[in-house]
């Protein structure tokens, strides 16, 4: 047997300078990963610091957004999103804005008339009770306009924050509409206007019958006002497989082709002799009654004979909240 020995001597030198390199190197190596990790994360996260950056200083009015539109890669699609999202903040501001504006404006005319008769009232000591009963008469006219435009500006509030839901029942539309014409009798007999409508046959539909109501109403207010003493309104209804139709026809001098996309617009009244009554807000809540049930209000046609409304309602079309 023979045996072979050699010292270890090397061996555990070669080991020991090992350990040392790795006990440099390791840290070094890490520090450097480190370190090119950060640089490679600032660069690909510079484009989302830039976006934060511009999102903080973003106004609530003109046109800015976060930019990197034009990117092709998700931090585009993000940015995508995002300014739309900015868009669509901006035009509910925006809407609201006008909205307060404008029912600040219609509701400083009442309060101002009323003040001023109760001013006017109390300016002497002793009145006639026929002075009294004007001015009571006054404040009690425009506390009910004041009264119709609250009630019309909750509406389409709630219609604006979604939180008006319908609530669909079956009916027969012939028969709200014969309602809502004897209701409107009584205005159209102080104005001397006929409101005539022909037989009509049954109209089943399903939909919310308050909103519905207040639908025909407005359409028949409206016409009943803009029509001259001696003339008529008229409403019919006809069906088809598209859907239902309504159509209110008025003999009034007609709406100017270049107010004729305006009518539907809050607060609009075209007519200067009807802003001590009115609230301006009759056709857009009936065009929103319209929409909500997945239909249509449009100005047909308008000329110096009169105008004509259309509803359009589809039958099987399901209701969505409104």
């Amino acid at each position: 047997m023979l045996l072979v020995a050699s010292p270890l001597t090397d061996v555990r030198r070669e080991q020991h300078e090992v350990q040392e390199a790795l006990l440099v190197a390791i840290p070094i190596a890490l520090l450097l990963a480190g370190g090119g990790g950060l640089w490679l994360a600032s660069i690909g996260l510079r484009p989302i610091t830039d976006m934060a950056r511009r999102a903080a200083q973003i106004p609530l009015t003109g046109m800015e957004d976060i930019g990197h539109a034009n990117r092709t890669d998700e931090l585009g699609q993000l940015a995508r999103a995002f300014n739309a999202l900015v868009a669509r903040l901006r035009s509910a501001l925006q809407t609201q804005r006008q909205f307060m504006a404008d029912a600040s404006h219609e509701l400083r005319t009442p309060v101002s008339i009323v003040r001023t008769a109760a001013d006017v009232a109390l300016s002497r000591d002793h009145r006639d009770e026929v002075d009294y009963r004007e001015t009571l008469t006054i404040v009690s006219d425009q506390a009910r306009r004041l009264s119709r435009l609250v009630a019309d500006m909750l509406v389409l509030a709630r219609a604006d924050a979604g939180g008006y839901r319908l609530r669909p029942v079956d009916l027969y539309l012939d028969e709200l509409i014969a309602d809502c014409r004897r209701a409107v009798d009584v205005l159209a007999a102080e104005r001397g206007v006929i409101v005539d409508s022909a037989d009509m046959p049954e109209l089943p539909f399903r939909g919310d019958e308050d909103l519905l109501r207040q639908l025909v109403l407005n359409l028949l207010q409206n016409a009943v006002q803009h029509t001259p003493s001696g003339a008529s309104v008229t409403i019919t209804t006809c069906q088809d497989r598209d859907g239902l139709k309504i159509r209110v026809t008025d003999a009034g001098r007609g709406i100017p082709p270049a107010d004729q996309t305006r009518i539907f617009d809050r607060f609009v009244q075209l007519d200067a002799s009807r802003r001590a009554t009115g609230t301006g807000l009759g056709l857009p809540i009936a065009r929103w009654i319209a929409e909500a049930h997945h239909g249509t209000l449009v100005l047909e046609s308008s000329g110096a004979a009169g105008s004509i409304f259309c509803v359009s309602l589809p039958t099987q079309m399901p209701l969505a909240k409104a």
